[in-house]
């Protein structure tokens, strides 16, 4: 059984072939990023283990064995889904993949942003020491922190903003307003989301429902 690995952009893949390697299959690197590439180095492979490389109708044709395809990450995006479930080939995901540290960076964003360190951090380059900031800034306490999504991570986002007294609020469809309110969040409309939120993190994954969730309109 071959195991390939389209692409990946860490330091090294040690630790997945390990598993592979061990459990007696073998484990190719490919690093493919384009259509083209896909379909001329892993049309064999028994499994894959993709990350940025495009899963095309096209790559999927081409694969004459495969058992697996699965994503490091949780959003499938770049996996052509109608085609794989044509051909049988079903599409895995890692549920928990990163969350903490995109809970944290979204986290990290979000303030620099509310305290407008970019915008001091000009001031400082250009040799201007202000202790008044470019813009008013309101406390966190009255401030309306929200998420479009109310998934795991952006449970996780709403978790570390609680801690700085923000007001809690998500939209999320398909959850309910009981759930929310247990965990100290208001559930909002759509509407209500655009018009209330002070910070808006957007924590979707992106799909034909949720692409161009914000736009013009």
């Amino acid at each position: 059984m071959k195991v390939i690995i389209t692409d990946h952009q860490f330091e090294h893949a040690n630790r997945e072939r390990g598993i592979v390697e061990g459990a007696g299959f073998e484990m190719l690197e490919a690093q493919c990023k384009t259509e083209e590439d896909l379909i001329a180095k892993v049309s064999d492979a028994d499994a894959l283990i993709v990350q940025w490389a495009p899963i095309t109708a096209n790559v999927i044709a081409a694969l004459s064995n495969c058992k697996a395809i699965v994503r490091y990450g949780i959003g499938v995006d770049n996996v052509d889904l109608d085609a794989a479930r044509e051909k049988g080939i079903p599409v895995y995901n890692i549920p928990d993949y990163c969350i903490d540290e995109v809970a944290d960076h979204a986290m990290a964003l979000a303030l620099a942003g509310a305290r407008q360190l970019k915008q001091t951090e000009e001031r400082f380059k250009a040799g201007t020491w202000k202790i008044v900031p470019p813009n008013l800034m309101n406390a966190f306490r009255t401030m309306v922190f929200a998420t479009a999504g109310y998934g795991r991570i952006a449970r996780e986002v709403l978790k570390r903003a609680a801690g700085f007294k923000f007001h809690l609020a998500a939209y999320d469809p398909y959850v309910g307003e009981e759930e929310m309110k247990e965990n100290g969040v208001e559930k909002l409309s759509i509407d209500e989301l655009f018009d209330r939120a002070d910070i808006l993190s957007l924590n979707l994954p992106l799909t034909g429902e949720t692409n161009h969730f914000v736009n013009a309109d």
